[in-house]
């Protein structure tokens, strides 16, 4: 196998990426010098190599192909188990991963039958991904394979998934408000123009900010002109009214969230 002199992280992924793209030839990835590149950047930097091979796959070349090259390049063709950062990568295909705006992975999680949302970094996320390993394998994994595994999950969700809207306590969409509960179930208040009903899995995101208490419980043919008040962590919402506060709340979420 040829030796090549060593080179940082970055150079060695620009390195990779410019040889294929400049020569227009996806096929350039399976030459045996780039394979190489490829197998050190996988060992050193999971994470680099994901969103390279997010590009590379942008620009045409078959990636599944490439990974069975590489796998072969490195002699890991079989009789190995996977490891369990691979393991953990593969538990977390269950959840559905997005990015929002400012770059931050999330995911939503189906959770004894409601949805949750939690950023990658979060505990949340971590606790739900160990405890997935364990029921797959009956052990714990290692904080250095649960590492490797958050960024590249963190990568996927930056480089091969949509971006969407993240709000706190209050978001809203279509014309409607919505407030989240802060509820274990995760229900929000569905609010607009006819009245207001609580629903399960709402259309926005809500992610739950440190310190976040739950909302009491609206009641149905509750009075209609005082219902307590409403905290967020950016404003604080008095003399909440549900009937007439979608008006108000639209320009907030469109202005403050």
């Amino acid at each position: 196998m040829m030796q090549f002199p060593p080179l940082s992280k970055r150079l060695r992924r620009l390195e990779i990426h410019w040889r294929v793209s400049s020569k227009r030839r996806p096929g350039a990835a399976f030459a045996p010098e780039i394979l190489e590149r490829l197998m050190a950047l996988k060992r050193d930097d999971r994470a680099a190599f994901e969103a390279l091979r997010a590009q590379l796959k942008k620009a045409g070349c078959r990636v599944t192909a490439l990974d069975e090259a590489i796998a072969e390049e490195n002699g890991d063709t079989g009789g190995r188990g996977p490891k369990q950062a691979d393991i953990l990568i593969g538990l977390a295909q269950s959840a559905e991963l997005f990015h929002s705006a400012d770059g931050t992975g999330f995911a939503d999680l189906d959770i004894n039958g409601h949805r949750e949302t939690w950023p990658i970094r979060a505990k949340g996320f971590g606790r739900w991904l160990a405890r997935r390993f364990f029921e797959a394998t009956q052990g714990a994994p290692s904080s250095e394979a649960l590492q490797s595994a958050l960024n590249v999950i963190e990568a996927k969700a930056h480089f091969d998934a949509p971006e969407r809207a993240v709000h706190i306590r209050v978001g809203g969409l279509d014309g409607r408000l919505y407030l989240d509960l802060g509820d274990e179930t995760w229900r929000a208040v569905e609010i607009d123009t006819t009245g207001w009903r609580v629903i399960d899995n709402p259309p926005v995101r809500f992610r739950r900010a440190a310190g976040m208490q739950p909302l009491p419980m609206p009641v149905p043919g509750a009075p209609w002109r005082r219902c307590g008040s409403i905290s967020t962590s950016r404003t604080t919402i008095s003399s909440w009214r549900w009937r007439g506060c979608w008006r108000r709340s639209a320009t907030l979420v469109r202005t403050r969230c």
